[in-house]
């Protein structure tokens, strides 16, 4: 058998050895156990094993790996905040396959820039970006080129009707030389956007399709 070791006055972590114990410890191996007290506000003291003690298994009486996962989670005290799960949806939509979004987004190619991905300094990036674009609690992240990537140069704050624009899936119509969206045809000709797309699936020609309503009166807005 190897020589007694006094522990007693040791500090290991947080564990300070006050005494050793006079039960012994049920597992193989160092049965000794030490009556240890933690250095933490709430001053626990415990039994520790020996073995644990010097192999620095037992810091502490729990405190610090709490400490570690509140700091983690509060480094910089936005985790609740609207703008933090904007940046966690664009992170699932591109990252995460099981999302209902991802077909549209990873799934065809589309990236979110490393300056923004940074798992310690990411989202602070992404908060100062946005900070500096006009970010309001209304608007909306938008990417400039819906075929781009989730990057400053390529994003902006919109509001849902601006994004709505710039859907990929947008139905453009051309007539008398104006290209609009069934949106803004809606609001140039007075008439809801689903009778609109109710004449286009019935195969009716455009003058028919943007035929005005008579009772509403005529809204350019110039777009």
């Amino acid at each position: 058998m190897g020589n007694f070791i006094d522990l007693t006055g040791e500090i290991f972590g947080r564990w300070k050895v006050l005494r050793r114990s006079n039960k012994k410890s049920k597992r193989n191996g160092d049965g000794v156990l030490w009556i240890c007290e933690c250095s933490c506000d709430a001053h626990t003291i415990k039994e520790v094993r020996g073995k644990e003690l010097r192999k620095h298994v037992s810091t502490s009486c729990g405190c610090f790996s709490i400490e570690k996962l509140k700091e983690r989670s509060t480094t910089h005290g936005k985790t609740h905040t609207r703008i933090y799960q904007i940046w966690l949806g664009m992170k699932k939509r591109c990252l995460n396959p099981k999302t209902k979004h991802y077909k549209n987004y990873g799934g065809r190619g589309i990236k979110i820039c490393n300056e923004w991905l940074d798992k310690s300094t990411g989202f602070m990036t992404f908060y100062n970006w946005s900070m500096q674009n006009n970010y309001k609690d209304h608007l909306s992240i938008d990417r400039i080129n819906n075929d781009g990537n989730y990057e400053p140069g390529n994003c902006k704050w919109s509001t849902n009707i601006e994004q709505a624009k710039n859907k990929r899936t947008s139905h453009y119509l051309t007539f008398k030389g104006q290209t609009k969206i069934i949106m803004d045809w809606s609001h140039y000709i007075g008439i809801n956007e689903a009778i609109i797309r109710g004449r286009i699936k019935k195969g009716l020609p455009l003058e028919k399709i943007l035929e005005r309503n008579p009772n509403k009166y005529f809204i350019d807005i110039n777009l």
